[in-house]
């Protein structure tokens, strides 16, 4: 994956790593290892065969150099990576590598290993920094169709991402060769330009306003995304499999031991009781509405006292 050439010049969080060819190589090579175990249990390839396929899937025991020399020549990685997965478990179990997948199993498998990898950096990320800073908190009424706080967080970045751009710019400007008058950090070996080395271009702000503008042009998306309709679970899907089981929407839950896992058989029955279908529902709704008076209560106090508005009570 290619980076900018001042990337060197701020912390790095770790994704750019996850994406490096070697890398990607290894998440391919765990969905071979994971695909051998259960073949083996299932008796599709000999146990043998898949532990030796288990072992041999780590990329410090494989060729490099010839698995590029072999996507040079074919354009094809997967292929060159399977071959010398082959050659280290060697026989009589190499033929049983990669038995039964296709390329796009195997790559597009790896490949969601490495974005869930990245994605839970910057859940670390944003749970540590932003959310402390923004003061972010849990929905007081959770609902799963309201995309608002979604909005309201990007349209928070818009933010933070205009203030940023207008603090890169108030510097951009002053490093004019026309000004002169500040210049951006140089560490020891930095050039600025090939035929003029004395020169200091502001390459730490340009990346400041191009960043920042890729984020404010994120914020009237993040709006649209508000608009959208009804709940969305995997209720429905559940009672049309208990239909289709002859069976009723409890048995159905209660021999799911992902449901089981967390709730007795006399819970599950309790929770589907019409009189207990709206949970918390009402107490959460209450306590919202309380806060909102509160606010809005607070709000005309303040109104009346600082700018001599009279309103209404509502």
């Amino acid at each position: 994956m290619g980076e900018r050439f001042t990337a060197s010049r701020v912390p790095a969080p770790g994704i750019a790593e996850l994406f490096h060819t070697h890398h990607r190589w290894q998440r391919w090579l765990d969905v071979e290892a994971a695909l051998a175990q259960p073949q083996a249990e299932f008796g599709i390839i000999p146990p043998d065969a898949a532990q030796a396929i288990s072992a041999a899937c780590r990329i410090g025991r494989l060729d490099t150099a010839r698995i590029e020399e072999g996507i040079a020549r074919q354009s094809h990685p997967p292929m060159p990576l399977t071959v010398e997965l082959s050659r280290s478990v060697g026989e009589p179990h190499d033929g049983w590598v990669h038995w039964g997948a296709t390329t796009q199993n195997i790559t597009q498998t790896g490949d969601v290993l490495v974005l869930r990898q990245a994605h839970r950096i910057i859940l670390r990320q944003l749970a540590r920094s932003i959310s402390r800073r923004l003061g972010l908190s849990a929905m007081p009424v959770p609902s799963r169709s309201s995309a608002d706080h979604f909005a309201e967080f990007v349209c928070a970045l818009g933010l933070l991402a205009g203030t940023c751009e207008k603090l890169g710019r108030e510097l951009y400007t002053p490093m004019k060769t026309v000004y002169g008058e500040v210049e951006e950090p140089v560490p020891a070996g930095t050039s600025g330009s090939s035929t003029m080395p004395q020169k200091r271009n502001p390459q730490l702000c340009q990346d400041i306003l191009g960043l920042t503008t890729e984020i404010r042009a994120l914020v009237p998306l993040a709006l649209e995304t508000m608009h959208n309709e009804h709940e969305a679970d995997h209720a429905p899907a559940a009672l049309f499999d208990a239909q289709a089981a002859e069976g009723s929407f409890a048995d159905l839950l209660a021999s799911d031991s992902r449901v089981t896992a967390h709730l007795a058989p006399q819970a599950i029955k309790t929770l589907l009781q019409p009189s207990s279908h709206t949970g918390h529902s009402a107490a959460l709704a209450r306590t919202a509405a309380a806060q909102a008076r509160d606010v809005a209560s607070h709000t005309r106090t303040h109104l009346e006292s600082h700018s001599r508005v009279t309103m209404n009570p509502a």
